[in-house]
């Protein structure tokens, strides 16, 4: 629902959340098509609102298990 609001597909927010990360090393995204590899780069050139990413945090905490 996030990345619909945004307008983005969500392994678009889904990349930019695990980068914003800082316990995460390098984020490895998968592709099946060249397609899907130039989607991916030319949306990493892009940056994500705080907001956006905040709230994605707030989702992701409401399930940790700690």
């Amino acid at each position: 629902m996030l990345a619909k609001e945004a307008n983005i597909p969500l392994s678009h927010l889904a990349i930019h959340w695990l980068v914003a990360q800082e316990e995460v090393g390098p984020v490895i995204a998968g592709a099946h098509t060249v397609e899907q590899v130039r989607d991916n780069a030319a949306f990493m050139q892009s940056t994500s609102s705080t907001e956006l990413l905040a709230r994605a945090e707030a989702i992701v905490a409401k399930w940790q298990l700690n």
